[in-house]
């Protein structure tokens, strides 16, 4: 399911910039998901907001980030 939803986040990114806001939101929180596919389409589809230039980093997703 979880994927599932990373893949529709996918397509529904590039529709409007504050819907990739929100989106980020969520898609950050399954970038800890214990399954490695998860991880791996939330990675995708944060790569693919990156590409279409919807993807906007905020401070508050910055200690999200392993270092």
């Amino acid at each position: 399911v979880r994927k599932s939803a990373c893949q529709a986040l996918h397509t529904l990114t590039i529709l409007s910039v504050e819907f990739s806001r929100e989106a980020l939101d969520l898609l950050m929180d399954m970038l800890n998901d214990d399954s490695v596919v998860v991880r791996l389409q939330a990675l995708e589809t944060m790569h693919h907001m990156a590409i279409n230039g919807c993807l906007k980093l905020q401070e508050k997703h910055l200690h999200m980030v392993p270092f």
